[in-house]
């Protein structure tokens, strides 16, 4: 389920973490089950270890009205993540209204930076303007973490991803320098 989903997610994390990637460079992100998933493991998994962000596309948080009323754990990191959300108002699989539920309880919860983006006419599923507003919320957020090089954060907003992957040694050489 949710949570052994979100737990397998935590230890991915740690792994990375361990690994030398340092926390704040990592979003989590999914799309229906999978915002669940990544909303569940920020909010509740993670404890003590502030990520750079999450990206929740046509979701829901499941058991919203737990950590409202005290009953489940949010974390001691949860209320300074960047949260993102955005949600189709035509969406049939997942209604709009669940994203709107979501927006609420996180800022119920005392989240202090949600984003909830408004997709027109967008059903259950991606598009480009979704993408570049995705782009936009990285960029942000890399360009908060304190000593990351220029070129990292202007590729995030850039959305080159693939010439990350390809430079990132080469130019961390650099940096090392």
């Amino acid at each position: 389920g949710i949570s052994e989903s979100a737990e397998y997610i935590k230890q991915l994390v740690l792994q990375c973490v361990r690994g030398g990637v340092r926390a704040n460079r990592i979003i989590l992100g999914g799309f229906s089950q999978g915002g669940a998933v990544a909303l569940t493991t920020a909010v509740h998994k993670l404890d003590g270890i502030k990520i750079g962000g999450v990206v929740a596309l046509s979701t829901y948080l499941p058991m919203a009205e737990q950590y409202l009323a005290g009953t489940k754990k949010i974390t001691s990191v949860a209320k300074q993540i960047p949260f993102f959300i955005a949600h189709g108002d035509r969406d049939p699989v997942l209604a709009f209204s669940m994203g709107k539920k979501t927006e609420a309880a996180l800022w119920g919860m005392g989240m202090t930076r949600v984003e909830f983006h408004v997709i027109r006419g967008l059903g259950h599923t991606r598009n480009a303007a979704e993408a570049g507003l995705i782009r936009d919320f990285i960029g942000r957020a890399l360009s908060e973490v304190v000593g990351e090089p220029a070129w990292l954060v202007e590729a995030a907003q850039e959305g080159a991803s693939e010439t990350v992957a390809e430079t990132e040694e080469q130019q961390w050489e650099r940096v090392d320098r």
